[in-house]
């Protein structure tokens, strides 16, 4: 009778472990870099139905290769921002998923084919894990010593120019690319294994910043949006005459004719627009007709008073309020006469 055993053994190199405030997926772990696999079998087999000596083969050993694999993603979807917002945060995730620990440095980049482009951009990573960005504390801009299946908050932070409309967007890649936890790029992948030495292996995928990342090349990427929302405002001025003749002929601009300005603002825009103030004048060679103004049809008194109006030496300002997104409205009236 022969009986064939396997035995497998690895060996490992003990390193010292380093705090990070990060998380881990909580999947099992990938066999660390560098540890050595040993293996060899043995035969059990007897002769006269005596047992014999077993016999041991060679062993067979290999070295675990360095797997230089890492994800980035946006985290929690696009950001919604209002025009001259400051500080608007992107928040993305770096994990590695290889098998040591690495280092990565950060770099974005702004989409080519997107609307806008915020000002003051900057990436940080998120220093006490709280996956927040926190303007004083979150202030390094690579990643130092990232574990083996941890994941760490990196952001993208920026200044929404005054000037954007609604519906508008800037795309942003985050952008990272693997080194070794010394700081120092990582050897290239070499054309075949060694397996008396730790190679290392690049097994990432290509992410969203296809102009500078491709797969297996030790970088990921990924993108989110700034999306504007935000008040569309669009005012039309009309006005009509009351020349205050008889007769069978029309209307004419005349002295003494009473014309009547008819002024209505609209919020075309996706957001509300709040403490909307309209002003207006009666112009050069007219004269404004006392408590002539009328807001959605409302009559008004000039007075500064608990109405929405006051009227001071010619000049009209109307307190609108609020105009609801998607096409709330409101309609101001006031009189002039000719001089």
């Amino acid at each position: 009778m022969f009986i064939i055993r396997s035995s497998i053994r690895a060996l490992a190199v003990t390193v010292g472990a380093i705090m990070i405030f990060a998380t881990s997926s909580g999947a099992m772990a990938a066999t660390a870099s560098g540890i050595v696999i040993a293996n060899t079998a043995s035969v059990d087999y007897e002769v006269g139905g005596l047992n014999q000596t077993d016999v041991i083969s060679n062993s067979v050993d290999f070295t675990v290769d360095a797997k230089v694999d890492l994800t980035v993603a946006g985290t929690g979807g696009n950001l919604n921002i209002s025009p001259g917002a400051s500080g608007q945060v992107l928040h993305y995730t770096v994990h590695n998923t290889g098998n040591e620990m690495f280092d990565y440095s950060l770099a974005f980049t702004a989409d080519a084919g997107d609307n806008f482009n915020a000002t003051a951009v900057a990436v940080y990573v998120d220093a006490n894990g709280n996956n927040t960005y926190d303007p004083g504390i979150d202030t390094a801009t690579s990643i130092d010593n990232l574990a083996a299946d941890i994941t760490i908050s990196v952001f993208v932070v920026g200044d929404i120019p005054l000037s954007v409309t609604d519906t508008q967007v800037a795309t942003y890649h985050l952008r990272a690319t693997t080194l070794l936890s010394t700081g120092l790029p990582v050897p290239a992948e070499p054309a075949s294994d060694t397996e008396d030495s730790k190679d290392y292996v690049y097994a990432d995928t290509q992410g969203t910043d296809t102009a500078n990342d491709i797969a297996r090349d030790k970088i990921h990427s990924a993108s989110l949006d700034y999306v504007v929302q935000s008040a569309t405002i669009d005012v039309a001025k009309s006005n009509s005459v009351d020349d205050g003749l008889t007769g069978p002929t029309g209307e004419f601009y005349i002295p003494g004719g009473t014309v009547t300005y008819t002024i209505t603002v609209t919020n075309n825009g996706g957001t509300d627009a709040d403490n909307v103030v309209l002003a207006d004048a009666a112009p050069t060679d007219t004269t404004y007709v006392a408590d002539s103004v009328t807001l959605n049809t409302v009559s008004k008194t000039d007075a500064a008073d608990i109405d929405e109006v006051t009227v001071v030496a010619g000049v009209i300002t109307v307190n609108v309020g609020t105009l609801a997104s998607g096409g709330g409205s409101a309609t101001v009236t006031f009189d002039v006469t000719i001089d």
